[in-house]
């Protein structure tokens, strides 16, 4: 495997004041980590059409550096960010993660 890329994996955490009303987010940021960005697949585009989203990118990944609380992936060599849609085991050590480019949802 070719771990040539590098990602941090990102969640928001909701602040809220002293009312539980929510102030703002706060963006919590993983190590940078290794990994294998790919183009995706036609089946993998056709499935995240029907599922209501477009895909973007695929992502690999060691399963240890992994935790769900992330919702999203920073390519840190081109410094874009995209949704965490669906995560899945390719092997009992990787990862395989497909992404939505964010940029795309806001016009």
């Amino acid at each position: 495997m070719n771990w040539t890329d590098a990602i941090k994996l990102v969640y928001y955490k909701d602040e809220k004041n002293s009312n539980g009303f929510k102030v703002n987010d706060t963006k919590e940021e993983s190590t940078t980590l290794p990994a294998h960005i790919k183009s995706i697949t036609r089946s993998e585009a056709e499935h995240s059409k029907k599922m209501g989203y477009d895909a973007s990118i695929t992502v690999e990944l060691l399963f240890c550096n992994y935790d769900q609380k992330y919702t999203h992936i920073v390519d840190t060599i081109e410094n874009k960010e995209y949704e965490i849609k669906r995560v899945y085991k390719k092997t009992s050590e990787i990862l395989e993660i497909t992404c939505s480019d964010i940029s795309k949802n806001h016009g």
